[in-house]
């Protein structure tokens, strides 16, 4: 049970956090998902670094050709997952992601590039990658603390297209915090992936 909670109380508090934002703000989701988000880097951003000094937080080791990498990680991920399941007949079965999509991109270009694409990938790499990984990876072996908190990270998108890809996803991101030892590399894999998405969908050229 301890190891459980370990894994599921960042989680918890994130959302927590999401909620209190909601309530205080009142205004839009994705704006409201934002505002909490800033505040869970730095909570989180605390708790990674105090987490991170046993083999990780290498975060002077990670330079612009690894950033570089990195980014082309990101839009080749994004690419490759998308078209699986576009090309299967899941989205057929599973139509959840509409309505998610219709608050994703609803607001202006750059409320959604400064919120979907910058403050909230920061904050959830920071919950599922920095704690809820890390915290695994500290006991267990890589394979199965990538598997489970790429599980979790899933689940926590609410919706079997999102869940999958989000499933996917969360692997390469633990292999990237694993391969480079910062939570840097997945940071910038997932806001790489997801800036495409919006700047394509903003574009015309993803529906």
């Amino acid at each position: 049970m301890g190891i459980i909670w370990q894994v599921c109380w960042p989680v918890l508090l994130y959302g927590l956090i999401i909620d209190l934002a909601s309530a205080l703000w009142g205004g839009g989701i994705l704006e409201c998902t934002a505002i909490g988000a800033a505040f869970g880097v730095v909570i989180f951003g605390f708790l990674y670094r105090e987490l991170a000094q046993d083999g990780f937080g290498k975060e002077e080791d990670f330079g612009l050709k690894d950033t570089g990498v990195c980014v082309a990680v990101g839009i080749g991920a994004w690419a490759a997952v998308n078209t699986l399941i576009m090309i299967s007949p899941l989205p057929r079965y599973f139509t959840g992601y509409a309505s998610a999509a219709a608050e994703l991109y609803g607001p202006s270009m750059f409320m959604q590039l400064a919120a979907v694409g910058v403050i909230i990938p920061a904050a959830e790499e920071l919950v599922f990658r920095g704690l809820v990984f890390l915290k695994l990876r500290k006991r267990y072996s890589f394979a199965l603390s990538a598997w489970v908190s790429a599980g979790v990270f899933g689940l926590y998108h609410g919706n079997a297209l999102q869940g999958i890809y989000g499933f996917i996803m969360g692997w390469v991101l633990a292999w990237a915090m694993e391969r480079k030892g910062t939570i840097k590399a997945a940071m910038a894999i997932h806001m790489t992936a997801n800036i495409t998405s919006v700047v394509l969908t903003e574009t015309g050229y993803l529906l």
